[in-house]
């Protein structure tokens, strides 16, 4: 467990990192650019985060071939020819998003579109390295790479505010650029993957099916959370503006801060899984310990975050009430990818991902046109907590039976407790609101301190 607890340093580094520009991004730079500007910079980040969709799950297949294995011994003439027909395919993707752009009336939808198409080329070559760097286990290298995109940005955003230039393109531009410097840097600590003989194009391309069969299931299943959220995001832009869009995106961001942070511990986990000689029946149901009750106290995060937030954006009220219900996906999301995502991926199930994914998918499609219908965003949002307990539950019992285990006392305890802790905050005030919940969080440690510490010991051992 050495080999994890360092990893685990260097992707806390890069995360806290990354934790930085999230909260730059979501408390400084609304407070210095207009709503309307706002909105149109979350759109530019929503959209982002769907350009890996592109590559159809060619990298995720090669992400789950080459987990676990070395760098010194993985073969680099397959992935430099893999790599060569991901370049080639993601400029065919880029140019045609391009001009879609420039079809577009709207000047500023146009302008996100254009520069999404640069970011779909930029991103999705970088994700190759990303991918290779986690299944060899080269953290330290993983985790600078993140670093450098995320400084750069922090650096853009502070710089354009000293300036008193409050323009949402010049942001999405310096975000671009960062992308642009990480991928330098991937590319530089990889050059064996670069230059060199490559395999036959029938043979890149008869690989590149395989890949993106395997690859495509996982590609959904880590999609899946932010296709929730996106369904969920494009009705309220659709149904309420790009104001409220950016409100509610605001809300959003504030949980991603520690979403990304559990997302990036999870990476970490998967390939020490591989490697690992333990039984993976005891391994789950320790980590699982763990990680539930880690989750369901970082629910007292909540109360700092919200005081800052009144002091510093009085303005954003759509955000505040939003993130009261948001806030606790933090807890289902979080436990799903450093547990049950991460030990269905170790043994490949990738189909009962697909299910549980595509369902949750359906049911929040159905959830979004019902708020739309009745024109209430609330509605919305109380639809995707119960999207995401669903999808929480559905892994966990199809992991449950895959090991064999019967027990479900985390899954009525995680249901319990953030049950409560939406209606404190619907019903109370910010100070009894947080005495209630920190006593809750409390009393449920100390109910199951017992099961913590025995498997915070079987870690240790």
């Amino acid at each position: 467990m050495r080999t994890l607890f360092k990893n685990f340093s260097f992707v806390f580094f890069a995360n806290l990192i990354s934790m930085i520009e999230s909260a730059v991004v979501a408390l400084i730079v609304p407070k210095f650019i207009d709503q309307a500007g706002f909105g149109y910079w979350q759109l530019y980040i929503f959209y982002m985060f769907y350009v890996s969709v592109l590559q159809f799950g060619w990298l995720e297949g090669i992400y789950l071939n080459y987990a676990g294995k070395y760098y010194d011994e993985i073969d680099k003439r397959a992935l430099r020819s893999q790599f060569q027909g991901i370049i080639y395919f993601q400029l065919l993707m880029a140019i045609i998003v391009f001009f879609i752009g420039l079809l577009i009336s709207n000047e500023n939808y146009s302008f996100v579109i254009q520069l999404i198409a640069f970011g779909i080329f930029i991103n999705n070559v970088r994700l190759f390295f990303y991918y290779i760097l986690q299944d060899t286990n080269q953290m330290g290298k993983f985790a600078f790479i993140s670093t450098i995109g995320n400084i750069f940005n922090i650096l853009v955003i502070v710089g354009l505010i000293l300036m008193n230039v409050s323009n949402y393109r010049l942001l999405a531009i310096g975000d671009m650029v960062g992308r642009l410097a990480s991928l330098l840097y991937a590319m530089s600590t990889c050059r064996e993957l670069l230059w060199g003989r490559c395999e036959s194009i029938n043979k890149i391309f008869g690989k590149a099916r395989i890949y993106i069969r395997s690859g495509m299931m996982l590609l959904v299943s880590n999609f899946s959370a932010n296709l929730i959220l996106g369904i969920a995001r494009i009705g309220i832009q659709i149904e309420f503006g790009i104001v409220m869009f950016g409100e509610v995106s605001l809300a959003i961001n504030i949980s991603n801060i520690l979403m990304n942070f559990i997302f990036a511990m999870s990476q970490v986990i998967f390939p020490v899984l591989k490697r690992s000689q333990l039984k993976q029946t005891d391994l789950y149901r320790n980590l699982s310990n763990i990680v539930s009750f880690a989750m369901i106290a970082g629910l007292l995060l909540y109360y700092p975050i919200i005081f800052v937030f009144k002091l510093w954006l009085p303005s954003y009220v759509g955000s505040i009430s939003a993130l009261a219900i948001l806030f606790p996906i933090c807890v289902y999301q979080g436990y799903f990818e450093m547990i049950t995502n991460t030990f269905m991926k170790t043994m490949r199930m990738e189909k009962k991902l697909l299910f549980i994914n595509a369902i949750s998918v359906i049911i929040c499609l159905i959830v979004t046109l019902v708020g739309v219908a009745f024109h209430s965003v609330n509605s919305i949002l109380f639809g995707v907590i119960i999207v995401f307990a669903i999808r929480s539950i559905l892994s966990e019992v199809f992991m449950k039976t895959k090991i064999g285990s019967i027990y479900y006392g985390n899954i009525v305890n995680e249901a319990i407790v953030i049950t409560i802790f939406i209606m404190i905050n619907m019903i109370f005030g910010w100070l009894l609101s947080m005495l209630l919940v920190s006593a809750l969080v409390t009393l449920d440690i100390f109910i199951n301190f017992k099961i913590i510490r025995r498997s915070i010991q079987f870690l240790r051992f």
